[in-house]
């Protein structure tokens, strides 16, 4: 996995059921931390202590004051509630349109999350907060990329990387089980 935490949290949309109101709203996070699994799945973190799992292919899961949001990429919700009992919910709008030319088929949720499927098999995710999550038509390896973050490559069986942008005379410090710490050095900067 691949922990990220931003400089300064970003802000970004997160659509949550609302226990008070009874009703699913979008309300403006500001994201603290993310972390990023091998099948390329990120767990984001807010302020607030609301979380959202974001999925490769479309799916996601909002919980917000105790309640899972749940889904999935073709529009199916689902509610679960603090007590663990689960209550389908009223289909996510959904719309597919598929390009004469090029044969993509690209799939609009109305909670702002857009898949793409290209014809040569590979696919998008684009979440609401605007992270993209690619998949090669014969790979697991997941790209996941969002505006000023590093970008992962996530595979279950080659595991995970960061494409970390440093300044100038950076050094990458990465702590490993066992309390061992390696310490990356550009070349240029060693004697």
């Amino acid at each position: 996995t691949v922990r990220i935490t931003p400089d300064a949290p970003r802000e970004s949309p997160i659509t949550v059921y609302n226990p008070l109101t009874k009703q699913i709203t979008r309300i403006s996070g500001l994201e603290v931390s993310r972390v990023v699994l091998l099948d390329g799945t990120a767990l984001l973190s807010f302020d607030d202590g609301t979380k959202m799992n974001i999925f490769p292919n479309g799916n996601t899961a909002v919980l917000h004051e105790g309640y899972w949001l749940i889904t999935n990429a073709a529009g199916r919700r689902v509610l679960k509630d603090p007590a663990g009992k689960v209550t389908p919910l009223v289909l996510s709008l959904v719309t597919s349109n598929t390009d004469t030319e090029t044969l993509s088929k690209l799939t609009t949720r109305e909670d702002g999350v857009v898949t793409v499927q290209y014809d040569d098999g590979r696919t998008l995710a684009q979440h609401i907060d605007g992270t993209r999550m690619w998949r090669g038509a014969d790979s697991d390896v997941v790209e996941v990329e969002a505006d000023g973050l590093p970008r992962v490559f996530a595979s279950p069986r080659q595991g995970t990387s960061a494409d970390v942008p440093l300044p100038q005379r950076s050094t990458i410090a990465v702590e490993a089980l066992g309390g061992l710490t390696l310490t990356v050095v550009p070349h240029e900067y060693v004697a």
